[in-house]
């Protein structure tokens, strides 16, 4: 999956309360998200959110992701 896939399921409301967004930058670095629904975003652990960490731009989007439903 890549980035704008899970971007795609945010939209269309697809996402559980809790699930858990992997994403993988161009240096290989692998960031973790949990996503809150009563909020609408997905948070990192310190506080970050994707926004803060991703632009909108053709390389982020196209980055790799692993959307995992919570348990």
């Amino acid at each position: 999956m890549r980035m704008i896939d899970a971007l795609t399921k945010l939209a269309n409301g697809e996402i559980d309360d809790k699930s858990t967004l992997l994403v993988e930058n161009e240096q290989g670095e692998t960031f973790e998200y949990v996503y809150y629904e009563r909020y609408h975003v997905f948070r990192g652990k310190c506080c970050s959110t994707l926004e803060d960490d991703f632009g909108i731009d053709k390389d982020s989007l196209n980055f790799e992701a692993k959307l995992i439903p919570p348990k």
